[in-house]
């Protein structure tokens, strides 16, 4: 299994974004992390996806809120792996826990 990428002060070129919304779109928090130059796109979209879940799970919110949480992607290749039980890399892995 390989060790998933980790933000890295050095100079790179793939960055991932993530935002966290409420119910009425207002950005709670705006993240942008520096990947390794050799982190793949999937990779990228994977640490964006658990970055955000990471994000909805630390909200400091009312203890009567309710969180409903939805985290949009485009990453075809990321939503096959997280339905495919067989597939377990790490980084999906980590996703599938929160």
């Amino acid at each position: 299994m390989r060790s998933p990428p980790t933000p890295t002060p050095t100079r790179t070129r793939a960055h991932t974004h993530t935002h966290t919304h409420t119910h009425t779109q207002k950005i709670l928090n705006k993240s942008t992390f520096k990947l390794h130059e050799r982190c793949s796109n999937n990779q990228a979209e994977q640490v964006a996806i658990l970055r955000a879940l990471e994000q909805i799970q630390n909200l400091q919110l009312a203890e009567d809120t309710e969180k409903i949480a939805v985290v949009n992607t485009d990453s075809k290749v990321t939503l096959d792996a997280l339905q495919n039980r067989n597939k377990h890399y790490t980084l999906v892995e980590s996703i599938r826990k929160n």
